[in-house]
């Protein structure tokens, strides 16, 4: 019963999510969801290359040295960057839908 709740629930937050993601596609705002879109895969690279370096997987000693979450050499920065600045242009978005509407 509860995964076929959370297998439901999955499928209608992936079709909504899809939904709205063309909608704003095809809206004024559609510049919003270009830079949201950038913002994100940039927190998404930057995660990855924490993992990647924290395991020390992938490349040699050149390209990721000893690293830390915190610090000149630390990833929390640029991270919380990229995911900060994604959900502040798709608050924008929501916000000229809302003046719009009045």
């Amino acid at each position: 019963v509860v995964t076929s709740l959370v297998r439901w629930w999955w499928r209608r937050a992936w079709a909504d999510a899809a939904v709205e993601v063309r909608a704003w596609a095809r809206d004024p705002e559609w510049p919003l969801l270009v830079t949201a879109v950038v913002f994100f895969a940039s927190f998404l690279v930057h995660w990855l290359g924490f993992r990647l370096a924290v395991h020390r997987v992938g490349w040699p000693e050149p390209w990721f040295a000893p690293t830390e979450w915190e610090g000149r050499t630390g990833w929390r920065k640029p991270m919380v960057f990229g995911i900060s600045n994604a959900m502040i242009f798709v608050s924008l978005r929501q916000a000229l839908r809302a003046q719009r509407l009045l």
